[in-house]
């Protein structure tokens, strides 16, 4: 969750660091462009909304079924405070 709030805060076009770079070549993603740097300068097309998107948070929480793991605290105050968060980075607000 923390990931996500401050990925929301970042100005459009941040140039990000991925991590290590010997595991992802020293590419970096620019902030609400679909797309990524490479060492070189060049510029590439990626598609990383789905790894970033609020509704993947969202699901994994509220799933019952599909994230399991997740049942044995659903109804405790902390995991609810985590939904609202969640819902709140969902509908933006």
């Amino acid at each position: 969750m923390i990931h996500y709030e401050k990925w929301n805060t970042l100005d459009a076009d941040s140039l990000l660091d991925v991590g290590n770079p010997e595991v992802f070549g020293g590419i970096r993603v620019v902030r609400g462009r679909g797309k990524i740097v490479l060492p070189d300068g060049r510029c590439e097309p990626m598609d990383y909304a789905r790894t970033f998107g609020y509704d993947r948070l969202w699901f994994a929480l509220n799933s019952p079924h599909v994230w399991a793991w997740f049942n044995a605290v659903r109804e405790e105050e902390r995991f609810k405070a985590y939904l609202v968060r969640a819902k709140a980075l969902l509908d933006g607000t």
